[in-house]
């Protein structure tokens, strides 16, 4: 009896650390996610300002800022405008 007692707690021992090893590699698996969203909000942050910039200082015409732009979206994320003069 009493080396299933043992047995039993032995179990329940190893039961509950791959509880809690299930349960860090959630945490770690959601603070990756969490610091790889920040590393593209800072990226796409820095490019939106460098693009912000380029068009506060551009004095070409409206159309021409409008392909300029249109441009920018497809090297961005592969979204197309089209653009009818």
């Amino acid at each position: 009896m009493f080396l299933r007692e043992r047995l039993k707690a032995l179990k329940d021992g190893w039961d509950e650390l791959r509880q809690m090893w299930d349960n860090r590699q959630e945490f770690l698996s959601q603070n990756l996610n969490l610091q790889i969203f920040m590393r593209d909000a800072k990226q796409a942050e820095v490019l939106l300002s460098q693009q912000e910039h380029i068009l506060s200082k551009d004095e070409t015409p409206v159309m021409e800022q409008i392909l300029y732009f249109s441009e920018f979206v497809k090297a961005s994320n592969g979204v197309y405008l089209l653009i009818v003069p």
